[in-house]
């Protein structure tokens, strides 16, 4: 079963997201070190499992994704309150 087939049913909003988590994926992927110890110092200060901020929250990944995801992005966190 691929991932398109598991989506199905999925709305739009959700389908961006899964495209959004999927690019964060890849992007840590090859992220250079010097990226990786700012994202876990990002973590240790602001991921701590109450919910409010997740490893997908770093302001970071906005250097790395494509226009349309940062919408996608930009649109989840306003949901959040942010």
């Amino acid at each position: 079963m691929t991932i398109e087939d598991r989506l199905t049913g999925c709305t739009s909003d959700q389908r961006e997201l899964v495209k959004l988590y999927e690019e964060i994926i890849a992007i840590a992927a090859w992220l250079p070190e010097p990226e990786r110890a700012e994202l876990r110092a990002w973590e240790a200060e602001h991921v701590d499992g109450s919910g409010a901020y997740g490893t997908s929250d770093w302001p970071g990944w906005r250097r790395h994704l494509s226009y349309e995801l940062l919408d996608v992005l930009n649109r989840k966190q306003v949901g959040r309150g942010r």
